[in-house]
C-alpha cells in the first residue's frame, strides 16, 4: 500500500503541478462544460496517469477511475488557483501594474464584456455565492467556497451519470 501511495505523491509533485502551471490566466479561457472538459488533453493525461495506475482498462469509467483514487478534475484545480489568484489580486497596491489589469478587467465586466471578471463572477453564482462577493474578495472564504463548487460539482456529476442510465 505504501508504493501505490509513493506513486501517487509522485505523481501530484511531479506532473499534476505540471498541468495547471499558470492556469490563474489561461483556465479563464476553459469552456465549463464537463463533456468538453473531459476530452481535454490535460484531462486525458490525468485519466491515463488514474487508469494506468489502477490497473484497469483505458475504457474503463472515468468518474469510477478519478473516485477510485481520490481524484477530481483537474478543472476544479485550475478553478481554485483562479479563486485564490482573484483575492490575491485584489491585495496587490494600486500602483502595481497587475493591478491595474484586474480594475480594467473589472470596468469590462460593468460595461458587460467578457473578462477575467466575469469568470469569477460565473463561478461564485456557480457556488451559490451572493453577487456581493466579487466587490470583496478578501471576504471571501476559499475555503467554503471550494467545498460549494465541489458539492457543485458532484451534482453535476450525478445529473451526468444520470444521463447515461436513462
Amino acid at each position: 500500500a505504501s508504493t501505490h501511495y509513493r506513486k501517487q505523491a509522485l505523481y501530484v509533485l511531479l506532473l499534476a503541478n505540471l498541468y495547471v502551471y499558470g492556469s490563474e490566466v489561461w483556465g479563464v479561457s476553459l469552456k465549463e462544460d464537463f463533456g468538453y472538459w473531459d476530452k481535454h488533453t490535460i484531462e486525458k493525461t490525468h485519466l491515463h496517469f488514474c487508469k494506468t495506475f489502477l490497473g484497469v482498462n483505458k475504457k474503463a469509467c472515468n468518474i469510477g477511475c478519478r473516485a477510485e483514487m481520490g481524484r477530481f478534475l483537474i478543472k476544479i484545480d485550475i478553478d481554485t488557483r483562479i479563486l485564490k489568484y482573484w483575492i490575491h489580486l485584489d491585495s496587490l497596491g494600486d500602483n502595481n501594474v497587475v493591478k491595474q489589469a484586474f480594475i480594467m478587467s473589472k470596468t469590462l465586466n460593468d460595461t458587460g464584456q467578457k473578462s477575467f471578471h466575469s469568470h469569477i463572477r460565473g463561478l461564485l453564482e456557480k457556488m451559490g455565492r451572493p453577487k456581493s462577493d466579487i466587490l470583496y474578495p478578501s471576504k471571501f472564504n476559499i475555503r467554503t467556497g471550494i467545498i460549494l463548487y465541489s458539492l457543485f460539482l458532484f451534482l453535476l456529476f450525478y445529473d451526468y451519470l444520470h444521463s447515461f442510465i436513462v
